[in-house]
């Protein structure tokens, strides 16, 4: 997977368009003349170090904060078994540090253009997991979005997860992830997962998720 996504940053200082590159691992974005990677969008540290080039800039133990970023990205649509292609527009937005090392605010929003509609999260969970499946709900029946939060082999961990790219997947072990039904079958197959992907990249082993199924339902 390499992708890049036409991406707007901004913050007090000013706005800046830009692009957001996704190997699928790693996301990278160049404002100001800095670059910046990350693997979960909240976690974007500086490449260059130098002082001089980040006094345009916030930071919450390293990674950049006090800004939204929007970008723009394609996703696979299966219309009753066809594939068409949809936009999926994302938003992120991160608040200034607080005196206890967190950050007052991390609102996620996302807005899929598919057949001439707009279907919109509510942007009120702040996680990618719940705004990505509340846009599925809102799809007619026989749309889906084809994208790993929608797998029928994918997975969180029952002790939490991060923001974006925390999704545990167990296509190398199909059959016995499909048996699980509650956070202790899932401790049980859980070294055999075959990797953590994020929640919108996609492989050709893609299954249909099935409501109620896995440790997440």
């Amino acid at each position: 997977m390499n992708e890049t996504y036409p991406a707007t940053y901004r913050d007090s200082h000013g706005e800046e368009s830009t692009f957001l590159h996704n190997d699928g691992k790693t996301l990278q974005m160049k404002v100001r003349g800095v670059e910046f990677s990350g693997e979960r969008f909240d976690d974007f540290t500086a490449e260059d170090t130098e002082l001089a080039l980040l006094t345009d800039f916030n930071f919450n133990l390293g990674d950049l904060c006090d800004y939204s970023l929007k970008w723009t990205m394609p996703i696979p649509i299966s219309e009753n078994g066809n594939m068409i292609k949809a936009t999926l527009r994302g938003e992120i937005i991160l608040g200034v540090p607080t005196e206890r090392g967190w950050i007052d605010r991390q609102d996620v929003t996302f807005s899929l253009d598919y057949n001439g509609k707009t279907f919109q999260s509510n942007g009120k969970s702040g996680w990618f997991e719940t705004e990505l499946l509340e846009i599925q709900k809102a799809l007619p029946p026989g749309i889906l979005m084809k994208a790993c939060i929608t797998c029928a082999l994918s997975d969180y961990s029952p002790y939490g997860h991060s923001l974006f790219g925390c999704l545990a997947c167990f296509r190398g072990n199909q059959k016995a992830y499909l048996e699980v039904n509650n956070k202790y079958d899932l401790f049980a197959v859980w070294d055999t997962l075959t990797e953590f992907v994020q929640e919108t990249y996609l492989c050709p082993q893609f299954l249909p998720r099935q409501k109620g199924a896995g440790y997440r339902g």
